[in-house]
């Protein structure tokens, strides 16, 4: 992520006055690996897959990869349409 593209998202999403940084030192407004993990109850790397090839929207500072919460959710909810239409439940 670019500091142009942080910019963007800030304006985008109306955060201009909104704290964007947690007292714990988390951005706020997205999610890391463990959280989505726990969501879409999968293990962290198939999250880290997922990013990597497009399936989770995100960005990536370093070595480490925030995701945006309705690409996790967004996610969550076809898994479970999906599940519903295969098994019925």
């Amino acid at each position: 992520m670019t500091g142009r593209d942080l910019v963007i998202y800030i304006l985008e999403n109306h955060l201009e006055d909104k704290p964007v940084i947690s007292e714990t030192g988390e951005l706020i407004g997205f999610l890391t690996i463990t959280q989505a993990a726990k969501e879409l109850n999968v293990g962290t790397e198939s999250i880290k897959t997922l990013f990597l090839l497009g399936g989770l929207e995100g960005i990536k500072i370093g070595d480490t990869i925030l995701l945006y919460p309705k690409s996790v959710y967004d996610r969550k909810e076809f898994n479970n349409a999906k599940r519903n239409e295969l098994f019925g439940c």
